[in-house]
């Protein structure tokens, strides 16, 4: 809703017979909003450290995820145990390759599954641009895949799918991530 009221607002702008009554209402709209976004996020937070603190040090502590992250990955995966291996989180993460079959004759190109969370896809996704800059077994993967001949955006969804891994290991063994 922020987005769209402040799209109204940025459209609204190139228009000089804009009752002003309009753009004062959109204005407070948007004061709103923001003050209610603001208050859900400290709210997350706050049950985030007072409920899961040790897994949110523990998530945190993987170079790439951060707090914003952490909140919808605990929120999202809530207990671990139920997940049997990483591949289980990879595949509730959208995070699978698919292949594309028909019998023997045809075949296509493998994209994502992206049957899982969608949340949790598209946080990691950004995770992964940092990820490869600064968590080293991700940026070592990045290095090799682009020497490989693969995109950057396919390599980015793979560091996505290592971050995920990596998830699933320090909320199983209850550690902090190590280099």
């Amino acid at each position: 809703m922020r987005t769209m009221v402040s799209n109204q607002i940025e459209a609204m702008n190139g228009y000089t017979k804009i009752a002003p009554m309009v753009s004062s209402t959109l204005q407070r709209l948007l004061r709103v909003l923001d003050m209610q976004i603001e208050a859900l996020d400290e709210g997350m937070n706050t049950i985030v450290d007072q409920h899961y603190k040790n897994e949110a040090d523990n998530l945190t502590s993987i170079p790439g995820i951060a707090q914003k992250t952490c909140v919808t990955l605990i929120a999202c995966i809530g207990n671990i145990e139920r997940f049997e291996s990483a591949k289980a989180l990879v595949a509730f993460s959208g995070l699978s390759p698919g292949v594309i079959e028909s019998g023997t004759s045809v075949r296509g190109h493998g994209s994502l599954c992206k049957n899982g969370t969608a949340a949790i896809r598209s946080q990691l996704f950004m995770c992964a641009l940092s990820a490869s800059r600064w968590n080293k077994p991700c940026k070592e993967l990045y290095k090799r895949l682009i020497a490989k001949g693969k995109s950057k955006k396919s390599a980015l969804i793979a560091i996505a799918h290592k971050l995920v891994r990596q998830i699933f290991a320090i909320l199983k063994y209850n550690m902090a991530f190590q280099q």
